[in-house]
């Protein structure tokens, strides 16, 4: 093996000018050292590009500039093309990785050969690398393919994954679900190798105002509900509209009256038997997933009416006491 080529790290980058240089930075430090790292300058039309430059003294670095921008999936889908690594590290202009990162990650996949791709856990950090929290996902592989269902529960800039599963497949990034890509592809990749998330916090992820996260979230959140009910007509359900407006509100943790909760439960049930001759997902955790989202549905209904039954009598009590004046 080349082992110059054992990871390849690919960065789209989008007028992130202001913190490229440290995400970059991040990469060249890294403890392990025998990897590529492919930059795609993604139209930028601020300072991205002068950043950019000064680190091109790397001869890992292999720098693309798009004139036109194209889009951040179909930048990372030009990088993942051109990569040539064993793995594949993704990476996002605006995040931070731990100097260790690229180590630790090799080694688990090394030992782990069932894996196919490795997340791990995050801190938050403000414009100024300031951290301001931490950022959890669920360790267990099984529980993970299963919390997929409802959202995409791996930090996305912190994933490594085998390439050979990406080039056999070819899974690459589905430009159609253009605010939510990278759940679609989690998704689909979960279908064909196993994902885990580590315990270490491998990655600092930034929180900022041009984030496609905010910046489209509308947008964003009917992907996600599109991604959602692809899932389920992959595993050969029927899903009509009403059922699929009922299982993203449930999923959404949306109020649901007595007979939407009759209908829901109905059509979970129908996702259970077919997970039982599938075999798709662990029906336990599935069951278990279900329960809890149909449980805090109740509680949500509870409060409502409860609340709506204070504010009756506050309102009673106000009548009443304006009759006594």
């Amino acid at each position: 093996m080349n082992f110059s080529l054992i990871i390849s790290v690919v960065m789209p980058c989008f007028n992130c000018g202001e913190y490229v240089g440290r995400s970059i930075a991040s990469i060249l430090w890294q403890t392990f050292e025998q990897f590529e790292f492919i930059i795609i300058n993604d139209g930028s039309i601020d300072n991205s590009d002068i950043e950019i430059k000064k680190y091109l003294n790397d001869n890992r670095i292999k720098y693309i500039f798009l004139k036109k921008n194209v889009g951040n999936y179909v930048a990372r889908n030009i990088g993942m093309k051109m990569a040539t690594g064993k793995y594949i590290c993704v990476m996002d202009a605006d995040d931070i990785s731990n100097r260790d990162r690229l180590l630790l990650q090799y080694k688990y996949l090394e030992k782990n050969r069932s894996i196919g791709c490795l997340g791990s856990q995050g801190f938050w950090i403000d414009s100024n690398d300031s951290i301001t929290g931490e950022l959890n996902k669920p360790t267990n592989a099984n529980r993970l393919k299963v919390f997929l269902l409802k959202d995409n529960f791996t930090l996305h800039s912190s994933l490594m994954f085998l390439r050979k599963v990406i080039i056999q497949n070819n899974l690459f990034y589905n430009e159609k679900f253009r605010y939510a890509a990278d759940y679609e592809f989690v998704v689909r990749f979960s279908s064909l190798s196993k994902i885990i998330n580590v315990e270490d916090r491998l990655l600092h992820y930034r929180v900022h105002d041009n984030q496609i996260s905010r910046l489209r979230y509308k947008f964003q959140v009917n992907t996600v509900r599109q991604v959602r009910i692809e899932q389920l007509r992959n595993m050969g359900i029927i899903v009509s509209m009403k059922e699929a407006n009922l299982y993203n509100r449930l999923l959404e943790g949306c109020k649901l009256s007595t007979k939407e909760f009759e209908l829901i439960v109905e059509f979970l049930n129908i996702i259970l038997e077919n997970n039982r001759a599938l075999k798709r997902f662990n029906q336990n955790i599935l069951f278990n997933f279900f329960e809890r989202e149909l449980i805090n549905a109740q509680i949500r209904f509870i409060r409502d009416r409860v609340r709506k039954k204070r504010d009756s009598v506050t309102f009673l009590n106000d009548q009443y006491c304006e009759k006594k004046q």
